[in-house]
């Protein structure tokens, strides 16, 4: 929490990595998790939620959304890192 930015900053284990630019305060940078995977993933924003890991710093998060164009777009992450 805290970067300059919010962006995609690698792998951790089978998970992707990244940076929040919003605090963890009320929930601030969960919010911001969920905005910045939804223009990723271009879905809107309601398309997007944390199940598990609300307030801890290990997120799963649920995207809503057509399979194969969200594997497309997540394919793009793991091809260039």
């Amino acid at each position: 929490p805290g970067a300059a930015a919010s962006e995609f900053c690698g792998m951790y284990g089978d998970a992707l990595k990244l940076r929040v630019g919003a605090r963890a305060v009320e929930g601030e940078a969960n919010k911001a998790v969920c905005v910045f995977l939804a223009k990723f993933f271009q879905v809107a924003k309601t398309s997007v939620s944390i199940r598990h890991g609300q307030s801890g710093r290990q997120k799963v998060a649920f995207i809503e959304g057509e399979p194969s164009a969200l594997l497309a777009r997540a394919m793009t992450l793991t091809d260039s890192k």
